[in-house]
């Protein structure tokens, strides 16, 4: 089977968002929606926005957008708080007279659900001790973020960034986190007028994620809970293309090479 071209891998992503956006599921949690105001940002000068999920490699994008909004050469700076980055909330921006057409291209970056959620346990819980803790075993972690969590770290990513109601037009993925940001910056859009940007070339001061597992971790899991958690996350399964049998494999390949 001939592999497909990224271009071709686009409008696959897109067309699995959109029939997400016209079923009854994207309709069901429509109806129980939190009240958080999620936060985009604006690229102003390109008609660009962003909305930022949480681990999906949102400091590396952040490092290499950072000409765009500093003269000085790149500091760690996680975008979100970064205050020389313009930003909006979600319900402002739709309010907004022509935001369609003054932003006319509208990205987010996803993950696998599974993958993000390890990470997040493995850089925040352990390292970090967010949630209940280091002492927190990854069955605890699991059981605690299927029920709920308001932390955007830890939440479902379509409870973050709602691609439906912000008609957003390019999905990345942290999986391929490179080559979608080089069509983005390159190709999509006009970025590149300011950006001097390859995908085979990464200046070794930009922040990457540098998540490490712990295999032995992995004896406190059980599949019921793996089970659980692809349930709960269901929606982002489904919305952004992944594969949840995926999930079960990785688990299983996991607890085996323990």
């Amino acid at each position: 089977m001939a592999k497909l071209s990224m271009a071709q891998i686009q409008k696959r992503r897109l067309n699995n968002l959109k029939r997400f956006c016209g079923s009854t599921e994207y309709k069901s949690i429509q109806k129980r929606r939190n009240k958080e105001d999620p936060v985009i940002t604006l690229i102003e000068d390109y008609g660009v926005i962003e909305c930022r999920v949480a681990k999906t490699g949102t400091t590396t994008r952040g490092s290499i957008l950072w000409p765009l909004f500093h003269n000085e050469p790149y500091k760690k700076s996680h975008p979100t708080f970064d205050e020389a980055v313009p930003k909006t909330t979600v319900s402002e921006f739709i309010r907004g007279k022509n935001f369609r057409k003054k932003y006319p291209f509208r990205y987010l970056f996803t993950r696998d659900p599974f993958e993000r959620a390890l990470s997040g346990y493995f850089d925040k819980v352990l390292h970090l001790g967010w949630l209940e803790g280091k002492n927190m075993t990854l069955e605890q972690y699991f059981k605690t973020i299927a029920l709920s969590s308001t932390n955007n770290h830890f939440r479902n990513q379509l409870s973050i960034c709602d691609p439906c109601l912000l008609n957003i037009n390019f999905v990345g993925r942290t999986e391929s986190l490179m080559a979608d940001m080089d069509i983005l910056v390159n190709q999509a859009t006009s970025l590149h007028k300011a950006l001097n940007f390859t995908k085979n070339k990464l200046d070794p001061s930009f922040a990457q994620n540098k998540s490490r597992y712990d295999k032995s971790r992995f004896r406190e899991l059980s599949i019921n809970r793996v089970f659980d958690f692809i349930w709960a996350y269901r929606y982002d399964y489904l919305a952004y293309g992944y594969d949840p049998y995926e999930t079960i494999r990785q688990f299983l390949n996991l607890k085996q090479r323990d």
